[in-house]
């Protein structure tokens, strides 16, 4: 299948550089700029002994010559593959390192697993950690290079989604993270060079449940931009571990073929799979110290992560907003739970309870997020922890420019101590009632009950918020007093739903003048 021009196109300002720096040529031209001895990684070979990598992406040529490295210095490494073939086709390239395996000097493992499942890729996980005599990982290399000209659904999940970020980086991921803080250990992500001609799109798209046509390089290109922001987020939020992206060049083989057939031509003279995995290779052995964590890496060397500007400066084309980020990481959390964001279906009824999706009612008109926005008084609550005890709960709601993300204020008294708690909400939901929070990543998270506003009058001057597992509940006045009346719908709106009003404590309001924010 010919490549659509336009695909092409968006990828002409990173082709460019790619001609100085990608090529064979390109990379000869690193390997001469490399001074320190652990960057001459070809001549030089550290002792791994002990050292255990979990390894994905056994097909490709490039992520087999980066196996058979970590073997020949000893490494004890369990390579997953997806087919019993591939399986067999990576062991029988090694064949010049049978005798160092054969004495135990070096240690390999073939998991045969599919990372566009979850299933597989849990069981996968479950094997190797049961595999182990000593409880350590000190290394994740995400190596999967999944290429589909046509959508393809694994699992209910679209196949290139599905095996190169959310099964088979993301939530590989989370479940190695504890092992490797303990090692101190790394992950490397390998993306690819398709990733410079995009940014992260919105998330219907990300996920190819768009209704569009499908154009497979866009969404290889698309998933390989998400696993740059992934590791980006990770190096930020795990500090013990190590956490890097890269890429390997142009390298001459079927994965090149598969996306690019004749025009592959254009990338000559294209690297042998040495030359793109010797990056890698070093990016997996080198000190810990040696190693930027957040950066993109191509040759050993930090590179930019965005070539849109002129004369290859980054620009702004390819660079996504901090909503957008917040939006994605909400994106892999749910999905990876089996939930759904981007359109999120009617939830069934439960215990013969109504759906809350249904509870966002007013007096008669469409719920409006808009409308709701703005100060409001906590008059009763079945509260967080951090507002037991408290008086003058106020909460304060702003719609950021997106009109996706909203951000809330809390604030609150406690004797003579004013607290104030912010938090960014991402907006979800088919009415826009819902609000989820920032994941907590962690390889025990669960996806964290939603917010949803259960009620708003058609004045928006009283309303009610819960959360999604019912056990929290917020009535809220635009004043800092609620009428009898008002009081009493709002209970019998929350009984309705399966919350609990006889739990509600009634907060203190003593203002001397109204809250302005």
């Amino acid at each position: 299948m010919d490549l659509a021009f336009g695909s092409f196109a968006a990828l002409a300002q990173p082709y460019l550089f790619g001609r100085q720096h990608f090529t064979a040529d390109g990379f000869e031209a690193h390997v001469a700029a490399s001074k320190s001895p652990d960057r001459m990684i070809r001549t030089f070979r550290p002792h791994l002994n002990g050292r255990v990598y979990l390894v994905t992406g056994s097909g490709t040529a490039v992520i087999r010559e980066n196996i058979k490295f970590l073997l020949e210095c000893g490494a004890t490494v369990y390579a997953v593959c997806a087919t019993q073939d591939i399986a067999d086709e990576l062991t029988s390239s090694f064949q010049s390192l049978d005798a160092k395996l054969e004495e135990g000097e070096a240690q390999l493992h073939i998991l045969l697993a599919d990372v566009a499942s979850s299933s597989s890729v849990r069981d996968c996980w479950q094997r190797f950690e049961s595999s182990l005599t000593h409880k350590r990982l000190d290394c994740l290399v995400c190596g999967e290079q999944r290429f589909r000209h046509q959508r393809t659904i694994t699992q209910d999940v679209e196949e290139t989604f599905a095996a190169n970020l959310l099964w088979g980086t993301y939530f590989l991921g989370i479940l190695a993270l504890p092992l490797l803080q303990q090692s101190s250990g790394r992950i490397v992500v390998v993306s690819s060079w398709e990733m410079y001609g995009t940014a992260l799109p919105e998330l219907p798209k990300l996920t190819s449940d768009a209704k569009e046509e499908y154009v497979g390089l866009l969404a290889f290109s698309y998933v390989k931009r998400g696993q740059v922001l992934l590791c980006e987020h990770w190096a930020t939020e795990f500090s013990e571990v190590k956490v890097v992206s890269c890429h390997a060049g142009w390298v001459e083989d079927k994965l090149a073929t598969d996306i690019y057939g004749e025009r592959s031509v254009l990338m000559e003279p294209m690297r042998d799979a040495w030359s793109g995995a010797e990056g890698i290779a070093w990016l997996c052995t080198t000190a810990s110290r040696n190693l930027v964590s957040g950066a993109f890496y191509l040759d050993k060397a930090p590179q930019s992560k965005h070539l849109a500007g002129p004369f290859f400066s980054e620009g702004t084309a390819t660079q996504n907003s901090s909503t957008d980020l917040h939006l994605f990481l909400v994106c892999l959390q749910e999905w990876s739970h089996g939930q759904r964001v981007a359109v999120m279906p009617r939830a069934a009824v439960k215990n013969g309870l109504p759906s809350l999706q249904d509870a966002a009612v007013t007096d008669g008109s469409r719920f409006q997020l808009n409308k709701f926005m703005g100060i409001w008084y906590v008059m009763w609550h079945v509260p967080n922890g951090f507002e037991e005890a408290s008086s003058n709960i106020v909460r304060d709601y702003r719609l950021d420019a997106s009109e996706s993300v909203v951000m809330v204020r809390y604030i609150s008294r406690q004797g003579d101590k004013r607290l104030i708690h912010e938090e960014h909400l991402a907006v979800m939901g088919p009415l826009r009632s819902e609000f989820q929070r920032q994941p907590q990543l962690g390889a025990t998270s669960s996806v964290l009950p939603r917010y949803v506003v259960l009620y708003c009058s058609d004045n928006a001057r009283v309303g009610m918020v819960g959360t999604t597992d019912r056990s929290k509940l917020w009535l809220l006045s635009r004043e800092p007093a609620l009428d009898v009346q008002s009081l009493q719908k709002l209970r019998e709106h929350a009984k309705k739903f399966g919350f609990s009003p006889s739990k509600l404590l009634c907060v203190s309001h003593q203002w001397r003048q109204k809250w302005d924010g």
